[in-house]
């Protein structure tokens, strides 16, 4: 797969049937104490620099990819009972530069990429070094900060039509009314969450947990 830009697997996921809701909530937690492979994910690169372990921290080179795979609690995820997925991390100072995110949903060089895809519109969480973006179908937020100084802790919530996006235990940003139309329809998407860098850039990440109500 070509993982040049972040979220490139978002118009597979928009087009795709949306399979059966389990009733069941499921969680699952890396906290990166072991070297891959994690059961539920697939770690992928496009890069001759594998990722490196490390006293529980794992560091992604650019054009690095993880996912989630058969098995992960998130193939249950439903959009009206609610999901969570958080994950600390520290953007890599060597990182180049990057635009402020706009309303293209595909990331862009320099910027590090959270994707969450329930079964009614996908979310994407950009990381570049002085910002943080919270971006849906409809709508981009961005929120200055510096995500190079230490790891950060960040934590999306999606239930019907409302987002909250946390950081460090505080709420920054919250959306009330978030919709996803594709060519006129209502989206269907089917559920997928990925980790990933883009073009030049690098992150290291400490945790990545999800909750799929």
């Amino acid at each position: 797969m070509n993982i040049t830009r972040l979220g490139v697997v978002l118009a597979v996921a928009l087009t795709a049937a949306a399979p059966a809701a389990h009733a069941a909530p499921a969680s699952a937690d890396l906290d990166f104490s072991a070297a891959p492979p994690y059961s539920g994910w697939e770690l992928r690169h496009e890069n001759p620099a594998e990722p490196v372990v490390k006293d529980g921290v794992i560091s992604f080179d650019e054009r690095t990819q993880l996912t989630i795979a058969a098995g992960s609690p998130w193939l249950a995820v439903s959009n009206e009972r609610g999901w969570a997925v958080h994950a600390k991390l520290r953007v890599d100072p060597a990182t180049p530069d990057a635009p402020a995110c706009d309303k293209d949903l595909m990331g862009h060089s320099g910027q590090v990429g959270l994707v969450a895809t329930d079964t009614a519109a996908p979310t994407m969480l950009g990381f570049n070094k002085d910002l943080v973006c919270l971006k849906t179908v409809d709508r981009v937020i961005n929120l200055p900060m510096n995500t190079t100084d230490r790891a950060h802790s960040y934590r999306v919530e999606g239930k019907g039509a409302q987002l909250r996006l946390l950081v460090d235990g505080r709420e920054v940003s919250s959306v009330q009314d978030w919709t996803c139309q594709l060519h006129g329809e209502k989206c269907e998407p089917s559920p997928m969450l990925m980790f990933a860098t883009g073009n030049g850039a690098r992150a290291h990440l400490d945790h990545l947990g999800l909750t799929a109500e």
